[in-house]
């Protein structure tokens, strides 16, 4: 057996009063237009603005609400590491022996395959130099394929951000 459940209760004069002195307002017909419209401008925009950041910025097309995520395969970017010391310059394996830089390096692919260029390597940067002092500059490189609409091709990208050791006298 069902017990009939109770309608809810109209706001009374002194609900609507302390609702309308909280500053609180019912958005009216012409509110909810307004409101639409904005948002439907917002969808025919966002494709468009999207597809922009992700062409900028190598954002990930699945991330931010994109549609580009339809068109672009998702990728997983190549993280290599070069060291500067002395003149030379040359690869540096990445020590599987430290767990904190390895734990900011998993970090860094991961927001680097998201956020794209605006994902920040100075963390993992900072963890180098720590294993390596000896390093007088260190470089990040990033590759991985992109899709350029000029071309309608993918094109493999490198960005190189370079570091100098913060040495405390």
């Amino acid at each position: 057996m069902t017990t009939p459940t109770a309608p809810s209760p109209e706001p009374t004069g002194e609900t609507s009063a302390a609702i309308e002195a909280a500053g609180a307002k019912r958005l009216g017909f012409e509110g909810k237009k307004r409101l639409l419209k904005a948002m439907l401008v917002l969808f025919a925009v966002w494709p468009v603005a999207h597809g922009l950041l992700v062409e900028r910025y190598v954002i990930n097309p699945w991330r931010l609400f994109g549609w580009a995520m339809y068109c672009v395969p998702t990728y997983e970017p190549q993280v290599r590491f070069f060291g500067f010391s002395n003149g030379q310059s040359g690869e540096i394996v990445f020590p599987s022996d430290h767990p904190r830089a390895e734990i900011e390096r998993i970090r860094y692919i991961r927001a680097r395959g998201q956020i794209g260029e605006l994902a920040s390597p100075e963390v993992l940067a900072a963890e180098l130099f720590d294993i390596y002092p000896q390093l007088d500059g260190l470089a990040i490189d990033v590759s991985h394929p992109v899709y350029r609409s000029e071309t309608r091709s993918f094109e493999s990208h490198l960005s190189r951000r370079v570091f100098t050791p913060r040495r405390q006298e």
